[in-house]
């Protein structure tokens, strides 16, 4: 079990919710749905890098799960965005040094962006989300009370996961210009 757990990341990426290949096109058609058809490549690309962290993180949970978002951010900003443009930023782990891209595709966590005091990307308004973060009250901005979380009966999971689509959805549509990187017309 423990040598299981050691490779939690690495198998979401393989087998589960981030899969190398599904998870990206999923984040797509979810953009695709929420803002319209995808005008600029470097989305699928950060669509592609956003979750690439996981791969070496114990936990999807854990202190090594909310920072799995650095290692995209990094890509994104060394094929992105040139030195002039980036901006230094203080993380738990050290300090990253990101241009609009990177920055973009690293609050794609509400959470890392709470952490940072800043308002989450566009990319954070993804359909999927973790129960286990919903039932610890960790997306600010969005009241638990809303939603009814299931407790123990797997039945209930899918109603939850119906609500949560929706509410993200509206979400996701009232922030939609507050969410926009606009360095260049990027989005």
């Amino acid at each position: 079990m423990k040598r299981m757990s050691r490779l939690s990341g690495l198998l979401s990426l393989l087998v589960g919710v981030h899969q190398l290949v599904l998870h990206p096109i999923a984040v797509c058609r979810a953009w695709t749905v929420l803002y319209g058809p995808v005008r600029d490549p470097r989305l699928l690309v950060a669509f592609a890098v956003h979750d690439l962290g996981y791969w070496r993180c114990p936990n999807l949970l854990g202190v090594a799960g909310e920072a799995h978002v650095e290692l995209g951010a990094r890509i994104m900003t060394a094929l992105f965005d040139p030195p002039a443009g980036r901006w230094a930023f203080q993380t738990a782990c050290g300090v990253l040094h990101l241009g609009p891209w990177g920055l973009f595709t690293l609050l794609h966590s509400r959470f890392y962006a709470a952490h940072l005091g800043v308002c989450p990307s566009r990319l954070c308004a993804e359909v999927w989300e973790d129960l286990q973060c919903a039932r610890e009250g960790r997306y600010t901005g969005f009241d638990p009370a809303a939603l009814a979380l299931p407790d123990g009966d797997p039945r209930f999971v899918r109603v939850w996961a119906a609500q949560t689509r929706v509410l993200m959805a509206d979400w996701a549509r009232d922030q939609a210009v507050a969410l926009t990187p606009q360095p260049g017309g990027a989005t």
